[in-house]
């Protein structure tokens, strides 16, 4: 330390860093100003040129008395931090937030916060993931019910705008294969799991391309036993009765309900003999019971039936058949409203959910 005048001194000069041709050096003077000390700093930067001895001054920072206490606050703050807490290795990422971010008694915090913290569980490993599991918190619970919630209702959505335009049965089967909890409810009160869409069920195995092709293979359950469903989608177009009434003012069904009917029952049939049996479908079929599924022909749209005669005529055959069961497009659209209309069916439904 060099006095340079009564009330001001220089300190020796720093190095802060050094290399071969570059290094960092920093200069302190000190001045009394009333009845306290102050200190200055300079930053200077050095480079030593190719085939040169000296050092040459590249550039150079000063900092007055005001920015050099606030770089010695800094720095100070830094070092309580680590004594604090420990030097943590590798990289790390921290968050800077406001102070009133850690009042969570304002509701909008809370909000707040939580948004964050889930927006930012997409980078923790799947595995850690677990570790929410054991949180014992109904909030947590309720979050995930309304997550259901929100994804069916856009689902249902999608739903309704299929059902606005010509759709074709192959759309309809990968819908229903990604909504396969559009089945689970109200269809004789079973829950239905997808087990293999576009199902081969005589001739070949389950995967093959030929052969007899049910679009889907579900499973009810109930308690530990379950048992095979035969699923086959058309499309909400095709026709439900012929226009012209005969005998005792009775409207017959229309051939492409007769044939799609006749094409369920053939292939439950099928199924029971063939399908069922054939060894390249044990993994699938594992602890299926399938002595004969049960049929599900979902079909049409009662906006077909413009008059009571119409309702009346498409009722007392689809109640006389023993099988399959038979469900049109809108109908399967209400119930799966339902579900998402009745709070006490989301307890229901997540156990199945494939969404």
């Amino acid at each position: 330390m060099k006095s340079t005048s009564v009330t001001s001194g220089d300190f020796s000069e720093q190095t802060i860093s050094k290399t071969e041709r570059v290094e960092i050096v920093c200069k302190a003077q000190y001045a009394k100003k009333q009845n306290e000390v102050v200190v200055s700093l300079r930053l200077i930067l050095e480079k030593k040129r190719k085939n040169k001895s000296n050092w040459e001054t590249e550039r150079q920072i000063e900092l007055n008395s005001e920015s050099t206490n606030n770089l010695l606050e800094y720095i100070e703050k830094c070092k309580a931090l680590i004594k604090e807490n420990g030097f943590v290795f590798g990289e790390k990422s921290y968050h800077v937030i406001s102070v009133d971010m850690y009042d969570l008694s304002s509701q909008n915090n809370k909000i707040d916060c939580i948004r964050k913290l889930i927006e930012n569980l997409g980078n923790v490993p799947y595995e850690y993931l677990d570790e929410f599991v054991e949180i014992d918190n109904p909030v947590l619970d309720k979050l995930a019910d309304l997550q259901t919630i929100a994804k069916r209702k856009k689902s249902l959505a999608d739903f309704d705008e299929l059902l606005g335009k010509d759709t074709n049965e192959s759309e309809w089967q990968r819908f229903f294969e990604t909504n396969s909890w559009i089945f689970g409810y109200g269809l004789s009160y079973h829950f239905l799991h997808l087990e293999q869409p576009q199902v081969l069920v005589g001739g070949k195995d389950m995967k093959n391309k030929d052969g007899q092709i049910s679009d889907f293979l579900s499973s009810t359950t109930s308690n530990n036993v379950r048992y095979t469903v035969l699923v086959e989608i058309k499309t909400p177009k095709t026709k439900l009765l012929h226009n012209d009434e005969v005998r005792n003012r009775v409207y017959p069904p229309h051939h492409e309900l007769s044939s799609a009917v006749a094409q369920v029952q053939s292939n439950a049939f099928t199924w029971q003999i063939d399908g069922s049996q054939d060894p390249n479908n044990k993994e699938i079929l594992a602890d299926l019971q399938t002595i004969y599924p049960r049929p599900i022909l979902v079909i049409g749209n009662t906006n077909q039936l413009t008059s009571d005669k119409h309702k009346k005529s498409f009722e007392i055959y689809r109640r006389s058949l023993k099988d399959p069961e038979i469900i049109t497009f809108d109908e399967l659209r209400e119930r799966a409203a339902y579900i998402l209309n009745n709070e006490t069916e989301v307890q229901k439904v997540k156990q199945w959910s494939n969404v």
